[in-house]
């Protein structure tokens, strides 16, 4: 399975989608379901399967493989108990006023895995309360605060790591 296009424009540090497209390359199946929550106007799909994309913007399709729904993820996640087989969420939590609650809807809607990946500002250094809330962050999460809540909602860490050596972006790959 292949990664077919994907564009710069998204919040999130460029360091991260490469990092990402590989986890997702190596780890999700061909002919899969795909959630992409958060899904900004970074649109990416991949070979074979089909995406639901999920942000509380509207943004333009670029493919006929995929559909678009309009929620404020706060609210939850619009869609029946185990719909899709994987989940993307890139730098979306942080922005969500529950984090548990969030990981407690990607438990319910997806039967094998996700990627979330989070700035980990306080580990970092850069955490400030004005670069915190310039790009719109309402939850302050650290690696250890997150890790909590994965064993809370009984999601299970197969993968961690950071960015970089600055260690300012932490991704996971989650076993449902």
């Amino acid at each position: 399975m292949k990664v077919l296009n994907s564009n710069n424009r998204t919040h999130a540090k460029s360091t991260i989608w490469p990092l990402v497209f590989n986890w997702i390359n190596e780890c999700f199946e061909s002919s899969s379901l795909i959630l992409d929550l958060g899904s900004g106007t970074h649109i990416w799909y991949m070979d074979k399967s089909r995406m639901i994309r999920i942000d509380h913007f509207k943004q333009k399709i670029e493919t006929n493989h995929e559909s678009f729904i309009l929620n404020d993820l706060n609210r939850g996640i619009p869609l029946n108990n185990k719909t899709v087989d994987y989940a993307v969420a890139v730098e979306v939590i942080e922005h969500l006023e529950n984090p548990l609650f969030f990981l407690q809807e990607i438990r319910r809607v997806v039967r094998k895995k996700a990627i979330i990946t989070c700035p980990d500002g306080i580990e970092s250094g850069w955490y400030t309360p004005w670069t915190y809330t310039f790009f719109g962050h309402i939850s302050i999460l650290s690696s250890w605060l997150l890790e909590n809540h994965f064993r809370r909602v009984k999601l299970e860490v197969l993968k961690k790591m950071h960015d970089s050596e600055k260690k300012e972006i932490v991704l996971y790959m989650i076993k449902i």
